[in-house]
């Protein structure tokens, strides 16, 4: 049992911090310092004087788990070659900011309570816009056969939100809290309890690829509703915002609801346009002030897309709440 270790950037000379942050990301994540001379590391912050980062590491019995904190930058690493036998799973937590994850077709855009796994002997990348943080497990894969076979057939999608997904995140959380406490026969229990937890979780998805599709689309949905009242809300930012292209968002929800992602939007705006008209608490905003509040731009187009949903203008609808 130890402590966790800490590095951090704030000593470190800015014109030297690019070049000793890719040193630490091989020799405390990845536990490999050799790893940054043969595996073609590219590391890019987002701002070249002022990037920070701090990496607290420790172990969990064989495996090695630690939290990474950054200012925005992106990394790339890219063996020169795709190793054959079984190399080690990355499963990274996301706990703080948004980061965009890519392997081969895969693009994984993860936020706090996200995790999804990769495979250190392909190619991937990492690129956040804003400060960030996450936890990440290595585990040899070997240990764990059938998170070999589940990780291969793995969908471009991230996970941590309902059931087995969610007791990945928790544990992985409650075990970098509590990693230093243990020895190592403990670890091993927790890392290899993670490892089972998430190769269900994995087959899970394989099995049943529209669980998959109906979880990214409750969390489309959630980022629709957090920012209704955006009047630049469109499908090609909210497609940016989760990796995807236009289409293959648009055919998400037409396939399995009937309706486009932008008559989702142009739904969910009408209704907390409707339910704010009724409310006599609103009795002093005007109509155009409840329309602009819900991302409408245009009053009249407000209105007329109203009655046609409502069969009242919003006048009427208002005038009938008080009777």
């Amino acid at each position: 049992m130890a402590k966790l270790a800490v590095v951090v950037t704030d000593d470190i000379a800015q014109v030297d911090r690019s070049q000793v942050w890719k040193t630490w990301l091989s020799t405390y994540v990845a536990r490999d310092p050799e790893d940054l001379a043969t595996s073609g590391i590219s590391f890019s912050p987002g701002d070249w004087l002022g990037f920070r980062g701090c990496i607290e590491y420790g172990d969990l019995g064989d495996a090695s788990l630690c939290r990474v904190r950054s200012d925005a930058c992106r990394y790339v690493r890219q063996p020169a070659k795709t190793q054959d036998a079984p190399g080690t799973a990355m499963i990274v937590l996301q706990t703080r900011g948004t980061s965009v994850f890519r392997q081969g077709r895969r693009q994984d855009v993860l936020r706090p309570g996200d995790w999804s796994v990769y495979d250190t002997t392909r190619a991937f990348s990492i690129a956040s816009e804003g400060e960030g943080e996450h936890l990440v497990l290595l585990h040899p894969r070997s240990a764990e056969p059938p998170l070999q076979a589940a990780l291969g057939q793995l969908a471009a999608r991230s996970f941590g939100r309902t059931g087995i997904e969610r007791m990945v995140r928790e544990q992985i959380t409650s075990a970098f809290r509590e990693c230093h406490t243990m020895p190592l026969r403990s670890g091993n229990v927790v890392a290899n309890s993670i490892l089972q937890l998430v190769a269900s979780a994995l087959e899970a998805s394989n099995d049943h690829p529209g669980g998959a599709a109906m979880g990214l689309r409750q969390r489309i949905v959630q980022f629709i509703d957090e920012h209704l009242g955006d009047e630049h809300l469109t499908v090609a930012r909210i497609a940016e915002e989760f990796g995807y292209s236009s289409r293959q968002i648009h055919r998400m929800f037409s396939d399995e609801t009937g309706m486009t992602v932008a008559q989702t939007l142009w739904q969910r705006r009408l209704a907390q346009s409707l339910k704010d008209l009724r409310d006599s608490e609103q009795a002093g905003c005007t109509i155009t002030e409840i329309a602009f509040r819900w991302g409408f731009s245009n009053a009249a187009h407000f209105s007329h897309a109203f009655k046609q949903a409502y069969g009242l203008s919003p006048r009427e609808c208002r005038v009938a709440a008080r009777c």
